[in-house]
């Protein structure tokens, strides 16, 4: 302690540390026994501030022996705030002495204690929890039968002559009228709990006036209403409660037990009464714990069974309320004994108490730790450092580990770093590794990169079951795997989990993959089924290397099953090739298995579903019910049938493909149409069906939905948004239209509400339905629209509406304030308008707010399925201000990183990137690589500086080549063959950038073949899929050479691609499909081979793709009918094979597609797009194509759907 108090440098630091670790030491040490005067000046300050803190609360209860004349309130007054005054200074012979002769007789009976007299009233029974009622009777006694006590207490308790009235002789009425009265009837009901319904047993003895009280005051009839009457007890129930020789534990437990309805008298309590209340309950529940407590009679009533849960249950509103006001160990004591069943309430309470102690003792934290698990991170972020630096709250922190959030583990391990707690990363000892191995994980990754080897292999087996993230796992693995010792399976082995994060060359090195059901290969497929492993990544697709060359046919079908997690890797090929028992036997792994769709119809083909299946055993197949074909829906005769099998199959999570959603509206349609008896009730059949069916209800029954429907599909939407995605835009937007229209009729204004009812629904109204919306009330609803997806046509109309008077005004005269107003809806302004903006509108700070809403927003779920419109010209506009020069004469400023981070890279020229500072490119180097907006210039600019600070392209690590990604469509063609290519990951990442040339495309699949010495015919399914855009570079004579069994294996990731490969090298790719080995020829495809081989799609021949039918056209992707060159699209599909596209993919057709085609096919396309509603250009033709004719029957679908809209 000298050294505390002395002139060292860190004596500040010593007195802050000894008072946080050490309070009750630290107010004996120096608060009582040291002179102030012997510090120095700085000191002094100090230790008068620490000192104040530990204390004792200032009191108004005069020191020494207590003052004359004593008056009742002081009395009690200090009686609550001190226990021991009651025997020390009052009852003692000087304290009697100083009473005056007035007060003598009742102070003196208070000081002897009660005198029980059993005789007095009923005798007392055991209570609910088996304590023992002490006798009221002694109260009425000393109180009301004894002239001088009542004299001297009523003045300042006036409700004691109500008490008291009838024992002293007063009239026949009842008590607690006067007592009362002024709170009733407020009396709300108490809990279920049987402590809650019993009063407390000592009231016993005043209750005998009770059956003349029920007639008078009938709210009284249940002695639960009794807590009232612990007013009159205040006194009773001081410090000497919590004492054996007073009423006992129980008698504090079930006094709180009447709190709940009525907490305000606490109030009177003085601070040391609540703590002693505090430390009553926390004893009470410490002993309840344990057996029978000494005195106490077991027994079987169930009247005594009461658990802690019901106890605290019960007063848990009275110990909110103490322990917000108390500093106290026992408000933690029994603040940790509250069951953790409400998670919220404990954080909450837990927030509370701690802004009772500013500054937490590790002792305090000790006792809290059973709620660390519930505080929120700011609340851990307020710990002093200090406290880490206690072994027993390490120990604390690591027993409650399991319970806490990552969150949580991320914020006490962010304090760990503090430098003067424990130092530099690389300094700290084993023993404090083992101590914080729970929060390790959770360093930031620079942090846990400084870790030595030496202190890795510390903890080498406690490794494994850390729960390492990716980076973290793979700093462990660079120290502890050792590649050049000979049993390598052992090391795996050992690794455990760690063993996930291997890579595919520090497994070739252990022990090459090589069994389908090895141990090493079994351990990876459980990390793969447990989510650690990426199913897309390298060493999945080294798994499934594995499983191909082996082939599936030698595994039995239990072992296949345990490939169950990477079978949507595998594709149609592999499963063509599983014989029927063991596609069967396989069958129950898969059901709850993401397979794709084409897997799923296949696997339906083959389990060759009876028609007569039960909806139980359909329900029974999981995901693979999805396969179901359109033929299997056509069997099922009755409505009720065919209406359950459709809400099972759009409660999938896989969702409804949209050959099988068009399937199901044609039958729905079909059976509506058929005269069955059953017509007229098929309300109660469809009362049951999914709500996601009536939002895809098709286009064309938008105008004949009764208004019920419409509003419960707007009620879904507002729910759910990511499902009013899922639509076309057209859906959309005849949704939208629909809704207003049942909200807001034609020539009326759209009000507020309205707006609040449309939800999501207001981005897709038309241009003449926005302008119905009144300016002013379009401005209070901009803060809502910046979450909203907002389709094109309302995007623009907004952007002209933000520009006029009534909302923002001119964009020339705007300020920061109107900006900031429209936040990301800025850009729904065009070009020319943001440019207009004056740039002192557009301030750096503004700027990086207002780009960091529209990154949120596009990075949301929302977002993304929204899909961005190209701002770039926009974006260009609104930084122009900041990346451009303030005048012509000026030369172009030069950014730093956070200039880049405040904007976006493609912001900025080739120029102003070569100039960058190396330093500063380094640190944005990751923003340059994931810039897609990058033009050739700005690459080819950021590839200089990433030379400048790596070297040549020879000499790039495949990390680096990695890190850099896009930007290596800088790289000349030179440079990009002097990269290393074959390291599989670096393949890979070059194959899945999309924006080569066509010469670079060609230097980098050559480079590859030529660096691996491989010829294209050993291109195996792993190559062909690593090297992706890239495989466009090999010419036509080339491509014919690919194994066809290897490039079907592929397709299913070839297919994902938009390959920009010729038509002639299109045709190619198609053509190894229908060679041997792949799929044979085309007129044998089902749909789900168009679904698997995607873009691919796209080579078929002419003649092939116009011999095909509805079924097999259906499962073209999307994407695979958008990259079909225009003029073939425009030759090989007919008007009537053109009407026959599913909706999605009829909106897939691109501009130019539909440029080439013929006006007959062009409406194919559109009634497709429509999904049967002409568009009004074409209301008035006929079908001229042979189409069926959708509006005869359109009243029965109608109401259909009204029986749906009013009945789910």
């Amino acid at each position: 302690m000298w050294y505390a108090v002395s002139w060292a440098p860190g004596a500040q630091g010593w007195l802050q540390a000894c008072h946080d670790q050490f309070p009750d030491q630290f107010l004996e040490a120096i608060c009582s026994n040291l002179s102030f005067s012997a510090l120095s000046g700085p000191n002094r300050r100090l230790v008068k501030q620490l000192c104040a803190g530990l204390l004792p609360p200032p009191t108004n209860c005069p020191e020494g022996l207590p003052p004359a004349p004593l008056t009742p309130e002081v009395f009690w007054g200090c009686f609550l705030e001190n226990e021991t005054l009651w025997a020390e200074r009052l009852c003692g012979e000087a304290g009697l002495q100083a009473v005056p002769p007035s007060n003598q007789a009742w102070v003196q009976h208070v000081c002897q204690g009660p005198t029980p007299d059993v005789t007095a009233f009923p005798p007392c029974h055991v209570g609910p929890c088996g304590e023992r009622c002490p006798d009221g009777g002694s109260f009425l006694m000393m109180v009301c039968a004894n002239d001088t006590m009542y004299e001297a207490l009523v003045p300042f308790w006036p409700w004691l002559a109500g008490q008291c009235r009838i024992s002293r002789g007063g009239n026949d009425t009842c008590f607690l009228e006067g007592l009362l009265g002024p709170l009733l009837p407020s009396l709300p009901p108490l809990g279920p709990s049987p402590l809650c319904l019993a009063p407390a047993p000592f009231l016993l003895g005043m209750l005998s006036q009770l059956p003349r009280c029920q007639s008078s005051v009938p709210a009284l009839a249940h002695s639960t209403r009794l807590h009232y009457l612990l007013r009159l007890l205040t006194f009773l129930l001081g410090p000497g409660a919590g004492g054996t020789e007073a009423q006992g534990m129980l008698g504090q437990a079930l006094m709180l037990s009447s709190l709940p309805d009525n907490c305000s008298f606490w109030d009177a309590f003085r601070p040391e009464g609540r703590r002693s209340v505090l430390r009553t309950v926390g004893e009470y529940l410490e002993r309840e714990e344990q057996l029978t407590p000494p005195g106490f009679e077991p027994t079987a009533s169930p009247s005594s069974g009461i658990t802690k849960m019901e106890l605290l249950a019960c007063f848990s509103p009275v110990l909110w309320d103490l322990l917000q006001r108390e500093k106290s160990v026992w408000a933690l004591q029994i603040l940790v004994q509250v069951p953790p069943s409400e998670e919220q309430a404990l954080g909450r309470l837990t927030a509370l108490l701690l802004q009772r102690y500013p500054r937490l003792t590790s002792q305090l934290f000790i006792d809290l730790s059973p709620l660390i698990p519930f505080l929120a991170v700011s609340d851990l972020m307020r710990f002093p450092p200090s406290l880490l630096a206690n072994d027993s709250v390490l120990a604390a922190i690591r027993d409650y580990s399991p319970g806490m959030r990552p969150e949580q583990k991320e914020a006490l391990a962010k304090r760990l770093l503090a430098p003067e707690l424990f130092g530099e990363v690389p300094a700290w000892s084993q023993e404090l590794l083992w101590a914080v191995l729970p929060l390790l994980p959770h360093l930031p990754l620079e942090n846990f990169l400084q870790l030595s080897p030496h202190q890795i292999q510390a903890l080498e087996d406690s490794w494994p079951a850390a729960g390492l993230g990716p980076g973290h796992a793979r700093h462990v693995l660079r120290s502890l795997v050792n590649q050049s010792v000979q049993d390598g399976e052992e090391q795996v082995r050992r690794l455990g989990p760690l063993a996930c994060f291997l890579s595919p060359e520090e497994l070739q090195s252990l022990v090459p993959l090589s069994d389908p059901m090895g141990p090493v290969e079994r351990g990876l497929l459980e990390c793969a089924a447990n989510g650690t492993l990426s199913p897309q990544g390298r060493v999945a697709y080294e798994l499934l290397g594995v499983l191909r060359s082996s082939g599936g046919a030698v595994l039995s079908p239990l072992e296949l099953r345990v490939w169950a997690p990477l079978f949507p890797q595998l594709g149609l090929r592999f499963l063509q090739e599983l014989s029927e028992p063991q596609l069967r036997a396989m069958l129950p792994a898969l059901q709850g298995t993401s397979v794709t769709p084409a897997q799923a119809q296949f696997l339906w083909k083959k389990m060759q579903v009876p028609t007569n299946l039960t909806l139980r055993n359909l329900q029974a197949l999981g995901t693979l019910a999805g396969g179901m074909s359109c033929e299997f829906l056509q069997q099922i005769n009755l409505m009720a049938d065919f209406l359950e099998v459709v809400h099972m199959i759009y409660q999938l999570p896989t969702g409804v493909r949209g050959s099988l959603r068009a399937c199901i509206w044609a039958e729905l349609q079909r059976k509506m149409t058929m005269p069955e008896p059953e017509l007229a009730t098929l309300g109660s059949e469809l009362s049951g069906l999914d709500t996601k069916l009536l939002l895809d209800s098709p286009i064309y029954l938008m105008d004949r939905l009764s208004n019920e429907s419409i509003m419960l599909m707007v009620e879904l939407v507002r729910r759910a948004p990511e499902q009013l995605l899922a639509l076309t835009p057209l859906h959309r937007v005849a949704l939208a239209e629909r809704a207003l229209q049942n909200l807001a009729p034609k020539e009326t204004t759209v009000s507020r509400e309205v707006l609040e009812t449309l939800g999501p629904l207001v981005g897709f109204l038309g241009i003449e339905s926005t302008r119905r919306i009144p300016l002013p009330i379009l401005l209070a609803h901009l803060n809502q629209l910046q979450g909203f997806c907002l389709g094109e046509p309302f995007a623009t109309e907004l952007g002209w509406l933000l520009s006029q008077e009534p909302i923002l005004g001119k964009p020339e005269l705007w300020s920061e304030g109107e900006v900031e107003q429209a936040g990301r809806l800025v850009l729904t302004l065009s070009t020319e308008a943001i440019s207009l903006i004056p740039r002192e509108a557009l301030g750096p700070e503004t700027l990086e707010r207002l780009l960091e809403k529209q990154q949120s927003w596009e990075q949301s779920r929302v977002g993304q399925l929204c899909g961005t419109p190209q701002l770039a010209p926009k974006k260009a506009a609104l930084v122009a201000g900041v990346v451009r020069p303030t005048a012509e004469d000026l030369s172009e400023p030069v950014p730093n990183c956070a200039d880049v981070r405040g904007t976006f890279p493609a912001a900025w020229s080739a120029t102003q990137i070569a100039e960058m500072e190396l330093s500063d490119f380094e640190d944005c180097l990751a923003l340059f690589a994931g810039d897609p907006g990058l033009g050739p210039e700005e690459l080819r600019a950021a590839m200089g500086k990433a030379k400048q600070l790596w070297g040549p392209p020879r000499g790039f690590r495949p990390e680096q080549i990695l890190q850099l990604s896009r930007l290596l469509i800088g790289l000349g063609e030179r440079e990009l063959q002097e990269l290393i290519l074959v390291d599989w990951g670096v393949l890979s990442t070059l194959g899945q950038i999309d924006g080569w040339s066509s010469i670079q495309l060609r230097v980098v699949v050559s480079s590859f073949l030529r660096q691996s010495g491989r010829h294209v015919s050993h291109l195996d399914f792993l190559h062909l899929t690593a090297l992706g855009y890239t495989l466009c570079g090999l010419r036509p004579e080339e491509l014919q050479h690919i194994s066809s069994w290897e490039f079907s294996q592929a397709a299913l990731f070839l297919g994902n691609l938009h390959l920009q490969c010729s038509e002639e090298q299109l045709e190619v790719l198609a053509q190894l499909l229908v060679l041997p080995g792949g799929f044979g020829p085309v007129s044998n495809w089902g749909p789900e081979i168009f679904t698997e081989i995607g873009t691919i799609a796209a080579g078929i021949p002419d003649l092939a793709l116009s011999a095909l039918l509805q079924e097999q056209i259906q499962g073209l992707t999307p994407l695979a009918i958008s990259v079909i060159p225009a003029p073939k699209f425009a030759v090989v599909f007919s008007p009537t094979q053109l009407s026959s596209l599913t909706s999605v993919q009829a909106m897939a057709v691109t501009p130019e597609q539909m440029a080439f085609l013929s006006p007959e096919q062009r409406r194919a396309v559109v009634w497709a797009q429509h999904e049967g509603k002409e568009s009004p250009e074409q209301q008035g033709r006929s079908t001229a194509w042979g189409l069926q004719d959708w509006s005869q029957p359109s009243w029965a679908m109608a109401l259909t759907i009204c029986f749906l809209g009013n009945l789910i």
